[in-house]
């Protein structure tokens, strides 16, 4: 963009959006303090948004998305009172969003995602912008907690977007409020946080959609019982390998008609699963055994057998399992006995 383009200083709409302009956006930019609408989106532009930027206080748009601006967002954009569109979205911004923002009493729509090197939490100044209706802080590294700041509080969330990086076992955000959750890749956004059944799911069915899930089926219904039931409560973070080893246990339970064994004993209890009926474990909690012979087990074997890597002793002899063996019991690398 040549330095000339502040000699236009009549102009109020500047329109460059979707071309290959590379370079920076010049300083003198900031001449044109007629401007109520600048989009400079999706282009190759570079360098440092210019401070010179707070000249232009009849400004009501500012798109900016889809460039490889990089360093700070400058806090003078905290001085373009009349500003309603802040679009700053898939950039290489850095540090800190600017409390500055939160002087923008106008603001309606925020958008900073995919600015990965984006750092530090959401300013309170920011969460006091009771006028914005979309924020959007996904595929970021910003942190903290959201649900505190002033808007997400009494107001009609039914008109409000808010997304942030809330998905997943260790999320960075924490965010009741937030219309949509995304992952730490800003992808896979879902609906408001994730319900207790969704997050186990990510642990101990990695990759599985559970919208696909027959809600009939022993994976579903043993997410459920983990989730709602299981008086144990074992943590996702610290207890991963237990618990993708007792949910593989629940989920034989469900598949095999647990319900009609002969012996059942303690299966389905807040007890360790390394006491149920026919399980043994290590000292460290894994399973080694799994013998319920001559138990009255039927219907088909889960693929979540295999998830068992630990056990030495597999007995299902003298049932009436049905169907093919799941290819997943070549997981099984500890097993020594396999009846």
């Amino acid at each position: 963009i040549p330095t000339e383009v502040g000699l236009l200083t009549s102009a109020t709409y500047l329109n460059l959006y979707q071309n290959s302009i590379v370079g920076t956006l010049p300083t003198e930019i900031g001449n044109l303090n007629r401007l109520v609408r600048l989009d400079v989106g999706d282009n190759q532009l570079e360098g440092a948004i210019p401070s010179e930027i707070e000249n232009l206080q009849q400004l009501t748009a500012l798109y900016l998305f889809d460039n490889t601006f990089s360093g700070t967002i400058p806090s003078e954009i905290g001085n373009l009172q009349q500003l309603i569109v802040l679009d700053l979205p898939k950039n290489s911004s850095s540090g800190n969003i600017p409390s500055e923002i939160g002087n923008l009493q106008q603001l309606v729509r925020l958008y900073l995602h995919d600015n990965t090197d984006l750092t530090g939490i959401v300013p309170v100044e920011v969460g006091q912008l009771e006028s914005i209706l979309e924020a959007y802080f996904f595929n970021t590294s910003l942190t903290g907690g959201l649900d505190d700041l002033a808007f997400c509080k009494n107001r009609d969330l039914s008109n409000f977007n808010l997304l942030a990086d809330c998905k997943g076992i260790d999320p960075k955000i924490t965010c009741e409020c937030c219309t949509e959750c995304c992952d730490m890749d800003g992808d896979n956004c879902v609906a408001g946080e994730l319900s207790d059944t969704e997050l186990l799911a990510t642990v101990v069915l990695p990759g599985v959609d559970i919208a696909d899930l027959e809600e009939s089926s022993p994976q579903y219904r043993s997410l459920e019982w983990l989730a709602n039931d299981d008086s144990r409560n074992l943590n996702i973070e610290d207890n991963a390998t237990e618990l993708i080893e007792r949910f593989s246990l629940v989920t034989l339970y469900f598949a095999t008609k647990g319900e009609d064994w002969e012996s059942q004993s303690l299966w389905l209890s807040d007890s360790s699963h390394c006491d149920w009926y026919a399980v043994d474990c290590d000292t460290n909690g894994r399973v080694t055994t799994l013998n319920p012979t001559d138990n009255f087990l039927s219907g088909m074997l889960p693929p979540e057998i295999g998830n068992l890597r630990n056990a030495v002793y597999i007995g299902l002899g003298s049932n009436s399992i049905e169907g093919s063996i799941p290819t997943e019991v070549g997981l099984l690398t500890s097993a020594t006995y396999l009846n």
